[in-house]
């Protein structure tokens, strides 16, 4: 999935809603059933086991990292907002994503992963749409 934010297809903006709407594709497909192995193991084993939680933070600093790479390229042709630093946006981007997988969970739907995509992608764009 990484492969999506390193591709040369799309603007950053476009990366970025094609790999998290691909996200949504595949817990629609699978019919939410697993959602991210990850931020399940981490959502019930991370406080309680420190070799787990650094595997899951190493992960998702990873992921934080390519996707913070992507906010700085849309930040340097004024697509993506830049009152903030691109790897606290990063952070923002990812962390919540997996706040609503958790939530899609409970609902056992994906609309709240869809509302977040929808805001997340008005939220970087925020300033540069005057």
């Amino acid at each position: 999935m990484i492969g999506k934010l390193r591709s040369g297809d799309g603007s950053p903006v476009e990366k970025l809603e094609e790999l998290y709407s691909s996200f949504i594709a595949i817990v629609e497909r699978e019919e939410i059933k697993s959602g991210c192995l990850v931020n399940n193991i981490s959502s019930e084993m991370g406080g309680l086991n420190d070799r787990l939680a650094e595997v899951a933070d190493q992960n998702f600093r990873k992921w934080k990292d390519e996707i913070a790479r992507v906010v700085a390229k849309g930040q340097a042709i004024q697509e993506i907002r830049n009152d903030m630093e691109a790897l606290k946006i990063a952070e923002y981007i990812h962390a919540s994503f997996f706040g609503s997988l958790s939530r899609m969970k409970v609902t056992r739907n994906t609309d709240s992963l869809k509302d977040w995509l929808n805001m997340t992608l008005k939220f970087i764009k925020e300033n540069n749409e005057g």
